[in-house]
């Protein structure tokens, strides 16, 4: 039995370090733990003042952005600028940017809200803005950013990465197609998509194909829509329990069955439509940029196939690639025969 082995998600020749320049104030604590967190799940090995030294603050600080490969500093709100909503950021931090431009790192700089920049830090031309009050939002942007980085710093030895990636999103959304078909009866829906999660966790998500990335996320949000309509109709069931109709009921503690009249049934069916077409488009983009080879082998054998079920598949699964038919088409009614 051959055991297949999956690659790392991160295939890369080594860690690149980098100089992490940010406020230690209790107020920016979490600020910095946060662009931490991001910066080991990308495999940086991260430098910062936080450790322990011997050596003045501004010697140690020369010295450790000197030995790191990138800086990244972090602008936070620190001095109120009168008379303006404007902030300047902690002085360290700004004298450690200079630092870094003087030694010629390459340089990544996320400026907060309201943090002025212009005419502060002069050596800064470009520079990606975050909020405080919604880090999940800013999340795409900053992990783009630190993949662009470290892809600078140390290239992919090879693609197997993403290929990993986009294999197990396709596995993933393929099992979901799958179950998409009995919702209506069952009443669930995977709950835990882990290929999805690591995506997003590595930053694998966000160095999918332009025209993978956008599909992908469509399609989980779509299966999310189904989720939510879902604990609707839990919570719509919850309630009749405690109703004259659910003390009848043969057992008291099991939720009654929504009435057929109810429009979450209308909601929910309209949620599985979207879902399945989202899935689908999905998994046929996936598909094509995964398994290159298989197609490029079934596109040849097509045309020798017998005349049969088979070949009619084939054809829609062919065409539907070529972006020729609508991508749900098998998710519905299978071809005449």
């Amino acid at each position: 039995m051959t055991v297949e082995t999956t690659p790392r998600l991160m295939p890369y020749a080594r860690f690149p370090s980098c100089f992490l320049s940010c406020s230690f104030d209790p107020d920016d604590r979490a600020i910095f733990d946060w662009f931490r967190k991001i910066l080991d799940a990308l495999e940086f090995q991260v430098l910062s003042g936080e450790e322990p030294t011997t050596r003045s603050l501004p010697e140690m600080a020369r010295e450790r952005i000197e030995s790191s490969e990138a800086f990244v500093g972090v602008l936070t709100r620190r001095d109120k600028v009168e008379g303006s909503n404007e902030w300047l950021p902690p002085t360290w931090v700004r004298d450690e940017v200079s630092i870094a431009y003087s030694l010629g790192k390459p340089v990544a700089i996320f400026a907060e809200e309201g943090v002025r920049v212009d005419g502060i830090l002069p050596q800064v031309t470009k520079y990606e803005r975050w909020s405080r009050q919604d880090l999940g939002g800013s999340a795409p942007m900053v992990v783009r950013y630190f993949v662009t980085l470290r892809n600078q710093l140390s290239p992919p030895s090879d693609s197997s990465g993403d290929l990993a990636t986009m294999r197990a999103l396709l596995q993933e959304l393929s099992g979901i197609s799958a179950e998409l078909g009995s919702v209506e009866q069952s009443l669930t829906v995977s709950g835990f998509p882990l290929a999805y999660i690591s995506a997003r966790f590595t930053g694998r998500l966000y160095t999918l194909p332009k025209d993978v990335h956008p599909k992908v996320v469509e399609a989980y949000a779509s299966v999310q829509g189904v989720e939510s309509v879902l604990n609707e109709i839990s919570d719509a069931r919850g309630k009749l329990r405690s109703t004259v109709r659910a003390v009848l009921t043969v057992d008291p503690f099991s939720k009654p069955p929504l009435p057929p009249e109810s429009p979450l049934w209308s909601s929910l069916r309209d949620s599985i439509k979207t879902a399945k077409a989202k899935v689908a488009a999905a998994c046929w983009t996936l598909m094509r940029v995964a398994y290159p080879t298989e197609l490029r082998e079934l596109k040849r054998d097509y045309a020798s196939m017998p005349e049969g079920p088979e070949k009619q598949v084939a054809k829609i699964f062919l065409d539907m690639l070529s972006g020729n038919q609508p991508p749900d088409t098998l998710l519905g009614d299978p071809p005449p025969s």
